[in-house]
């Protein structure tokens, strides 16, 4: 594999796609998130580092899988591939957990973040590192490369990978508590998958369904674990709940349509 990295895109659609969707922080984070969830990934870390109460980069580790230097290439660095139709639907080995992803544009929310974006990712042994600048991809025409700093490096080390986020646009402080409340409107957290949030005094937030359900006043609940009779074949299969609120909710909740936990095999 050469050294040397391409992308070719259009620049309207990551100036338009990529700044314009994920120029907040939620669904940016709920990209790199569930691209750690189809990664295999049992737990993904988001670092939130500021300097005098002003952000200054933000990493997502996670332990999933990684990626090979020919992944990085292929799949990556590639706007728009259909994952699902390349790849079908087959779960993924560790977790047999079905994709989330679908167009492959959820890679475009790294450029509504920061001008500088360092992807440093282990599989089998071998380490990859490379930093894509925004202004050199902006002012590059339909083809760039980013800057590898490693390549297939032997590590002793786990799969996994790190996104820093540095020379961010976002000026206003961290508000790591109203990012999991955020987030975990998005997400229902099972066992296998860990979700933590940690700020620059080292304090950290996991988001969980418990955080999903803390502002929730429920009027009636039903067990599901309970309602399945134990002729069924989906007996000790489904643990789950459902709620009902005494109250309305709020249109900007995130909570409309009713609210179902489910776990199953």
């Amino acid at each position: 594999m050469a050294s040397q990295y391409e992308m070719k895109f259009d620049p309207r659609t990551i100036e338009h796609l990529g700044v314009r969707m994920y120029s907040t922080l939620p669904p940016a984070l709920v990209e790199l998130i569930s691209n750690a969830y189809d990664a295999d990934a049992s737990r993904v870390e988001l670092k939130f580092h500021e300097h005098n109460g002003k952000p200054v980069s933000i990493q997502v580790m996670d332990s999933g899988h990684g990626m090979s230097a020919d992944d990085i290439q292929n799949k990556f660095l590639v706007i728009g591939r259909n994952r699902r139709k390349e790849d079908g639907d087959k779960r993924t080995t560790k977790f047999e957990r079905l994709p989330t992803g679908k167009k492959g544009l959820g890679k475009l929310a790294l450029f509504g973040l920061s001008k500088i974006i360092t992807v440093d990712t282990i599989c089998n042994g071998l380490r990859n590192r490379f930093v894509i600048n925004w202004d050199e991809l902006m002012n590059a025409e339909g083809s760039y490369n980013p800057r590898a700093e490693l390549v297939d490096e032997p590590v002793n080390r786990p799969n996994g990978t790190i996104i820093k986020f540095s020379e961010l646009k976002r000026q206003s402080p961290f508000d790591i508590a109203g990012l999991a409340d955020s987030l975990s409107k998005i997400f229902i957290v099972d066992d296998g998958f860990e979700i933590v949030l940690t700020g620059s005094d080292g304090g950290s937030v996991v988001v969980d369904n418990a955080r999903r359900y803390s502002n929730f006043t429920k009027e009636f609940e039903w067990d599901l674990e309970k309602l399945v009779p134990e002729g069924s074949k989906f007996f000790g299969k489904i643990k789950g709940f459902f709620y009902t609120a005494s109250t309305p909710i709020k249109p900007n909740s995130g909570l409309r349509g009713g609210l179902f936990f489910l776990e199953g095999n």
